[in-house]
C-alpha cells in the first residue's frame, strides 16, 4: 500500500479559527486554506521545540 496520511482532529476555540480564517482570506503567507495555515503553525512550533532541544 502507498503512504496514506492519517489525520487527527483537534478542537480549536472558535475565536482562534476566526482569526486564522481572516489571515487566510487576506492571503497572508500565501495560505490557501485554514488547514494549510494550521499545519504550518504546528510545523513551526515543532521546529522551535527541536531547536531548543525539547524533541
Amino acid at each position: 500500500m502507498g503512504d496514506r496520511k492519517k489525520y487527527v482532529y483537534v478542537g480549536v476555540p472558535e475565536e482562534l479559527i476566526r482569526q486564522v480564517d481572516k489571515l487566510v482570506s487576506l492571503g497572508w503567507r500565501g495560505y490557501r486554506s485554514r488547514a494549510e495555515a494550521v499545519r504550518d503553525a504546528v510545523r513551526r512550533l515543532l521546529e522551535e521545540a527541536k531547536a531548543e532541544g525539547l524533541i
